[in-house]
């Protein structure tokens, strides 16, 4: 099949929609193959180029729509490898090395990646201390954004006198509640160096929208998105995010954080990560995307118990907390 044909098959499991589900260009990501065997080719401009929230870049979340929609048995993510300028300088590349790598961990026994040799652009693999940035500076929560803007949304929820902030935390007993928890990750300490530029994943704005802390050493990541913002991506983000946070725990952690005084905004800190029992990941939103429903998230859960892995995922109602 192609990606014209796999998108009629989504169609026709959904029914009728104002907007009819399409696929990516297969400029940037092809689907082919059959219900025993999905094959998905992502071209060079899918993960060197594109946010990985982007429908273009998002193979992880239009994979698990088509395995859950369609009944998939088993999926093949063939990878064209980008040009050696591109590999080296792009960190969306890095990034989605990442993601490839996680998420046929995750889905193991589902999903392959070829050819296996890609992995070894991966920076991670060949640096001493992949290292996390953390939140400096101080506090802008009072700071306005633009009303019904995610920034303002988050804002509300991270400020203390919010009754949607104080609903958030008590349906989900958080006795902490925090916005734009960093996800750059570097070689060695986070710098700007003009010489040697230490980042392995795209860093400044990069970061996890809400995290909070619950009374059960439970961490809570969520993935905000405004009314009228419903790509497919945001799931690749909320898994892409869970695999940081995941990488960043236990005794002996893949990630570290780094090790620079937090700033007054922080509330959610590094040992807070550390030491979770759980990472709860959920999408924050009013208008779910029709590809992403309970089937899918059933067999996203399935996978990572299967996988050992100390995280489940869900969508949360937005309007159920906000606005106030």
């Amino acid at each position: 099949m192609t990606n014209v044909e796999w998108s009629d098959r989504l169609n026709r499991k959904i029914g009728s929609r104002i907007r009819p589900i399409r696929l990516p260009a297969e400029r940037k990501m092809s689907f082919s193959g059959d219900e025993q065997c999905l094959e998905v080719t992502l071209r060079p401009a899918a993960i060197t180029e594109s946010n990985m929230q982007d429908n273009d870049s998002a193979f992880e979340a239009w994979i698990l729509a088509i395995v859950a929609w369609c009944d998939v048995a088993s999926v093949t993510i063939k990878c064209e490898m980008p040009e050696s300028d591109a590999r080296r300088a792009s960190k969306h590349y890095q990034r989605a090395l990442y993601r490839l790598q996680r998420f046929s961990e995750l889905m193991n026994g589902l999903v392959t990646v070829h050819p296996p040799e890609l992995f070894l652009d991966s920076k991670i693999t060949n640096c001493l201390s992949p290292t996390l940035n953390v939140a400096l500076g101080k506090d802008t929560a009072r700071a306005r954004s633009s009303i019904g803007s995610e920034s303002e949304i988050e804002k509300e929820f991270k400020r203390t006198d919010s009754p949607a902030r104080n609903r958030l935390m008590k349906a989900f007993e958080l006795t902490k509640l925090d916005r734009q928890f960093p996800v750059g990750l570097f070689d060695g300490e986070p710098r700007r160096d003009k010489d040697k530029d230490p980042g392995i994943f795209t860093g400044g704005k990069s970061a996890i929208d809400l995290i909070g802390l619950d009374r059960n050493n439970g961490i809570w990541i969520f993935e905000l998105k405004r009314d009228g913002n419903v790509a497919v991506g945001a799931l690749s983000e909320l898994l892409f995010y869970s695999a940081v946070l995941r990488d960043a725990q236990g005794d002996k952690p893949a990630f570290k954080f780094s090790t620079r005084k937090l700033g007054a905004r922080a509330e959610v800190y590094p040992e807070d990560v550390r030491g979770a029992a759980r990472i709860h990941a959920r999408l924050l939103l009013n208008n779910l995307h029709p590809l992403l429903n309970n089937n899918l998230f059933a067999l996203l859960n399935k996978a990572a118990s299967q996988a050992g892995w100390a995280i489940d995922y869900g969508r949360v109602n937005l309007g159920d907390y906000w606005p106030a």
